[in-house]
């Protein structure tokens, strides 16, 4: 936050600054792919063939021409001559290059991934400039400097692809014996190739989007593109369609989908979704903002109500000592509340005489925190309680089965003799007259008292699915109205700016002047009144004649069904005023709060625990949008780690502690950065506009709170709860899972009002309960996240000690300069010196003439080195040492792991011990290997240039010998810092803080 300037124009969005390290990951992941799955196999077949001499060719001849190995067909050691006539050039060390060059390129690109996962984590989320200080440079070197290496081989694979299959594959006039291009290394070549090509292609595309961009801003296109996008409400309108038309595309074959076309019915949900997202201040959010951001603003929540109620349980517990049998406070406090103290003495006693409990307490959101308010619970001793709960449960099955279960129906009844004229409307079912209310009964659906009277299905932005049923049981007349299934209804549910109802009330019989509605709903209500009037539905019911006259009309839904149920019970009351409304889980902007008091008679609201729907409305989005923005200006750590501990499960005991290591005090806020700035002139700008907003929108009648009391859905509690208990979007897991339609069947159905007491316990005072879903202990949480070093620096010098270790052995594997052999021989009582040779455990240092004259003749090292000759005898002490280097590889690339991945996970004790194992064995394998002195190249008196026996013959350690020394006590120390680490961890209690934990290690 923001996104980040590269270059000019060249920006990182959607991505900002601090969210690089998703950059690094897959930068990461795709190379260390790349090195296992290409370089790695392809470096294995090249050492394979450098053991046997294949990886060079003598005299511009490949190994796989049948003339190489008449060249190379030696019984003893190559000896490169000088004469012209005899002369043997041997070539090879280009793949060599070519693979240190790639492991070069690694290295620096895995160094660079390091660098800028460490510059991203620089700062706080709103304070950029440091780093992006830090990130300019480096994004800049990877763009200019570290691209070349890609570029430059993939340049030289393909030329070298091209030199190998010249000239008949550079065998001349001879029949290759076998083609490169069917070797194994071949394809891993070609493959790492393409590799290359891809990446070249990722910084092509860039490099082409930001060409492109720049020409649209500064060519031709600027002053159209101006034009066309100058106005923010037709900018947004024209994205919004675009999305509707794609999402339009998806779900072609529906019926409607050519409604969401229509502009007109898109403007107000293209200024309602500018001012939510954006406004005029460029507050700069990106992806990852939202997700720590809602997070972390969710975790405020829980602290704020855990406090809140943390502080009146004590006041409880101070107004208990004060109370007397009677109810009569005999100290004094005058910090207390007096009213509270009365309501809660009376409560109290009340609880005790009678052993029943008719009330709860719960929480209010108000202006910077949440008022404890006191709220009748649904008693069985109450009939009106009683008889609403009941109706509930009797109703819901009915805003149900329309969404799914009674379409299933219809589509029965029209296979049947209703759907044999093809003019029938397969989508608006009404029942012929001639036909009786028995033959279209919902027993396929479970209802089998439930007769089906008409039905629409169609679904568009005017038009919403419904039915009229008889529910001869309930003896009640039912219209049930589908909710939010379908694009089009989404769309109507954006469509929640204030509409007035002065008109509609004028032609339904009510007062509707002054007060306002939500505009998609009421479009869809009239829509339903006009079609119930059109076909006469509820007026054949209620005809005198009917047998269903006297029966009373409930109109229900779930849902965006049950805010359109509110509204055409409002508009149908006049005609019916006995009706009755229920809504479940509706949307929390349907009335002003005016005419939301005035249904209370006549509408019945349930909500479940947490679920998001009832409390959405544009007025608790932007308290919702100011509590995000507040957050992240509070937030004094880096987003990786504020990702890293929202990611940590945080029991309640932990969460004002937790809070105050991520987040800096409300009076401590910087005020002098973009971002704070930026936020102050939304805050002005919104002001502003609220002032000429239209009316607040709330849920409308009564409304029965059912409170999950356990938190895991086994007892639900009910309890009246006020509409400005909803005035604020509640952040939690479950918030979207609750408003689930076929649950609320099952929990209204176990809730037995006559039951309660044993439920909740009379002398127990009952708060709504703030359930934490955190299952796993936090101190056992093992997150993977790149480079966070849970053990801090110790566990990063530990695997980069290892790492050299592990290069240092195969440097000194694939050198041919282990030791040095000096030998003397003595012909004819003259002594003359042999040359020194360089031997390594799998190949030799190549010699040249440089004076041939018999036994005196002069060598000059080559630096070329050469795999042993066939005939060249391999000892026991030859064959261990070379086992043992293999070993050594095996045992340091297991510790190689281990070491790396304890930067990025908490290992515990076992798995530290391993990595002391596996150091320790490599430890001892890489000491074997000075077994090689023993050979017989440093013990028997033989030439290995000719059969002569020398008299004196001994060896020396060379350049890799020392380096094999070195290796030994890296692996060593490896091993005991390894073995104090995990003393370290088995001495550690994980009873505290996983953040105070890894501050140990520093």
């Amino acid at each position: 936050m923001p996104a980040f300037t590269i270059l000019g124009g060249l920006t990182s969005r959607p991505l900002a600054g601090d969210d690089f390290q998703i950059i690094c990951v897959i930068q990461a992941f795709f190379r260390l792919l790349q090195l296992f799955l290409c370089v790695v196999p392809l470096t294995i077949l090249f050492l394979i063939d450098h053991s046997t001499g294949l990886h060079k060719s003598i005299n511009g001849i490949p190994p796989w021409c049948p003339a190489y190995h008449e060249l190379y067909n030696q019984n003893s050691f190559l000896i490169l001559t000088s004469d012209e006539e005899n002369a043997l050039e041997v070539e090879g060390e280009t793949a060599s290059n070519f693979i240190i060059t790639i492991f070069s390129f690694v290295f620096i690109d895995l160094s660079w991934v390091v660098a800028l996962w460490r510059a991203a984590s620089i700062g706080t989320p709103t304070e950029a400039t440091v780093r992006n200080s830090y990130l300019r440079p480096l994004v800049l070197a990877k763009m200019f400097f570290i691209n070349l290496f890609p570029a430059v081989l993939f340049s030289y694979g393909i030329y070298n692809v091209y030199s190998i299959r010249s000239n008949n594959y550079e065998c001349g006039n001879e029949e290759p014996e076998y083609y490169p291009d069917d070797a194994a290394w071949f394809f891993f070549y070609s493959v790492l190739i393409v590799s290359y090509a891809l990446e070249l292609l990722i910084w092509l595309a860039v490099a082409v989007n930001a060409l492109v961009h720049f020409l649209r801003r500064h060519g031709k296109g600027k002053v159209l593109h101006r034009s066309l996008f100058n106005d923010k409400d037709h900018r947004i309108e024209m994205y919004s369609r675009g999305c509707l038309g794609c999402l339009s595309i998806l779900l072609r074959g529906k019926k409607g989908a050519n409604d969401l076309k229509n502009a007109e019915e898109l403007k107000d949900i293209a200024i309602t979704a500018f001012e939510f997202t954006n406004n005029d201040a460029k507050m700069g959010i990106v992806l990852s903002d939202l997700y720590v951001g809602f997070k972390a603003t969710a975790r405020v929540q829980v602290e704020q109500r855990v406090e809140a109620v943390r502080k009146v349980s004590l006041q409880i517990s101070e107004i208990k000592k004060s109370c007397n049998t009677d109810g009569v406070k005999t100290g004094e406090d005058e910090s207390l509340d007096q009213d509270s103290i009365s309501k809660v003495c009376k409560r109290t006693i009340f609880a005790n005489q009678s052993n029943h409990r008719q009330s709860m307490l719960g929480l209010q959101a108000e202006a910077g925190g949440y008022e404890v308010v006191e709220r009748n619970l649904l008693m069985h001793e109450n009939e009106t309680d009683m008889t609403t709960l009941a109706d509930a449960t009797k109703y819901v099955a009915h805003s149900v089965s329309i969404y799914t279960k009674l379409p299933e129906a219809i589509h029965d009844f029209f296979e049947g003799s209703v759907g044999e004229d093809p003019g029938v409307d397969p989508l608006c079912f009404h029942r012929p007259t001639e036909t009786s209310f028995d033959d279209f009964a919902l027993n396929s659906i479970g209802h089998p008292t439930t007769k089906l009277c008409y039905a629409s299905l169609h679904n568009s932005l005017s038009a919403t699915p419904y039915a009229i049923l008889v529910d001869e049981k309930a003896r009640a007349v039912v219209v049930t109205i589908r909710g939010t299934k379908s694009l089009e209804d989404m769309v109507i549910d954006l469509h929640c700016v204030a509409q007035e109802l002065d008109d509609v009330g004028k032609r339904c019989g009510f007062d509707g002047k002054g007060h306002h509605c939500h505009k998609g709903i009421l479009a869809r209500c009239k829509w339903i009144f006009n079609d119930i009037k059109k076909r006469r539905a509820l007026k054949r019911l209620y005809s005198n004649d009917s047998p269903y006259a006297h029966y009373r009309l409930i109109i229900t839904g779930h849902s965006l069904g049950g805010g359109c149920a509110c509204v055409l019970a409002t508009m149908l009351r006049p005609s019916f005023p006995s009706l009755k409304c229920f809504a479940y889980e509706p949307a929390g902007c349907v009335f002003d709060e005016q005419l939301a008091d005035f249904c209370e008679d006549f509408i019945i609201c349930i909500v479940r625990h947490d679920d998001i729907v009832p409390r959405l409305s544009p007025a608790n989005c932007d308290v919702l949008r100011d509590q995000f923005f507040e957050v992240m200006a509070r937030v004094k750590v880096s987003k990786i780690k504020l990702f890293q501990d929202l990611r940590t499960p945080c029991p309640e005991s932990s969460l004002a502690r937790r809070n105050a290591a991520i987040l800096r005090p409300k009076e401590f806020v910087n005020h002098d950065t973009a971002f704070y700035q930026s936020l102050q002139a939304r805050r002005n700008e919104r002001a502003e506009k609220n002032r000429c907003s239209g009316p607040r929108l709330y849920i409308p009648g009564r409304i029965i709170h059912l409170v999950d009391l356990y938190g895991d859905d086994s007892q639900y509690v009910p309890y009246w709860a006020s509409k400005y208990e909803f005035n604020e979007i509640i952040l939690s897991d479950r918030m979207a899972s609750d408003h689930r339609a076929h649950v609320l069947i099952d929990i209204l159905k176990d809730i037995r009002l006559d039951r309660m007491d044993d439920v909740i316990p009379p002398d127990r005072q009952l708060f709504q309960p703030i359930v934490i879903n955190e299952t796993i202990p936090e101190t056992q949480a093992r997150h993977f996240t790149c480079f966070s070093m849970p053990k801090r620096k110790c566990t990063w010098a530990l695997a980069i000690w290892i790492s050299v270790a592990l290069i240092l052995c195969f440097v000194m594997n694939n050198s041919c300069e282990f030791f040095t052999r000096d030998a003397v021989v003595s012909i004819n009582g003259t002594e003359y010196a042999q040359p020194i040779m360089e031997f390594g455990l799998f190949s030799y240092e190549l010699k040249r003439y440089t004076n041939d004259n018999g036994y005196d003749s002069t060598f000059e090292d080559t630096g070329i080195c050469a795999p042993f000759p066939p005939a060249f005898h391999q000892d026991g002490y030859m064959i261990a040492a070379r086992a043992c280097a293999n070993s050594t590889m095996v045992f340091g690339s297991i510790s190689f792991a281990l070491a790396w991945a304890s930067t990025l996970l908490n290992l515990g004790r076992r798995a530290w011990r391993s990595l002391a194992m596996a150091a320790l064995v490599a430890t001892v394998c890489q000491g074997c290997v000075f077994l090689v002195l023993r050979t017989d190249l440093c013990t028997e008196k033989r030439n290995p240039l000719e059969d002569l026996l020398p008299d004196s013959a001994s060896c020396s350690l060379s350049k890799s010998g020392k380096i094999a020394i070195l290796a030994v006590c890296l692996w060593f120390l490896a091993a005991v810092g390894s073995l104090w680490m995990s003393r370290r961890v088995s001495a550690v209690q994980l009873d505290s803080d996983p953040l105070k934990i890894s501050s140990m290690w520093e």
